[in-house]
């Protein structure tokens, strides 16, 4: 693999400041010999990334939201974020198991954790589901699985921003709901980028299936990588911007000179 050179000092601050329109557009920026697209710049309620765009948009009118995560998810803080930013309730549906600093910050925006055992995805969609149902809540699916946040992500592929020298796309692929909608959005302008997504989570495909181009396949190379549990995490920065280490971090390592990097969007982390 070539040398990965980054320019010292030329990242834009990661301050976290919300964006006055949810339509606006996040930048592409030049690092070294690489471009990235900083969707990780987004941010409502303190917490930054495009999933938070998609959350905001779906909870507009709600009068309380639940939601599923995993323990050690970004699912939580996000939830949790907008409805306090709302001024509505929210009910997180987790595992027992030790707090992590997820969860504790979804309590810090004054969610309620509803612990369950056993803890299973499924357990917790399905228990979420009901919670929402029985109070007249909305419940943000897990992953942001639902059609709007793939149009989100959509509309942020603007072909005046694509650098013409990127040699290749490259994405952090969890539920694979931000590929489809990079993808989509390629598609949408007839940008022949090659887009190589790296897996860093459970299974995408049923959802890349679901809510990606038919012809995903041929447009995506997916790489399967060693780091693909998503309890495993890789601390990295490129020229001062952090990367999440749950996702982009694992990514990371196949950056290769010329690519274009899609941040999708960053935790919050206490410091």
């Amino acid at each position: 693999m070539a040398t990965l050179l980054v320019a010292a000092g030329s990242a834009t601050s990661g301050a976290t400041v919300d964006y006055p329109d949810n339509t606006a557009s996040t930048p592409i920026e030049r690092h070294g010999n690489v471009w990235l697209k900083r969707d990780d710049l987004y941010a409502r309620g303190g917490i930054r990334g495009g999933k938070v765009r998609s959350c905001w948009h779906l909870t507009k009118g709600a009068t309380g939201l639940t939601t599923a995560s995993v323990r050690i998810s970004p699912q939580q803080q996000i939830v949790s974020r907008i409805a306090r930013v709302r001024g509505i309730p929210c009910r997180i549906h987790t595992a027992i198991g030790a707090m992590t600093p997820e969860m504790a910050d979804a309590e810090k925006q004054g969610a309620e954790l509803v612990r369950h055992k056993p803890g299973y995805t499924s357990v917790l969609t399905h228990r979420a589901i009901k919670d929402a149902a029985d109070r007249g809540w909305l419940y943000v699916p897990f992953g942001m699985e639902f059609e709007r946040a793939v149009e989100c992500t959509r509309k942020q592929v603007i072909p005046k921003q694509i650098p013409p020298k990127a040699k290749r796309l490259l994405i952090a692929v969890g539920s694979g709901m931000s590929a489809a909608g990079v993808l989509w959005g390629l598609d949408d302008h007839k940008i022949d980028l090659s887009v190589v997504g790296v897996r860093v989570g459970s299974n995408p495909i049923p959802r890349l299936d679901k809510y990606a181009p038919p012809n995903w396949r041929d447009r995506m190379t997916l790489i399967e990588t060693e780091a693909n549990s998503y309890d495993k995490h890789v601390d990295m920065e490129i020229d001062g911007v952090r990367l999440d280490p749950h996702y982009e971090g694992k990514a990371g390592k196949y950056l290769q000179p010329g690519d274009l990097f899609w941040l999708i969007g960053i935790r919050h982390e206490e410091h």
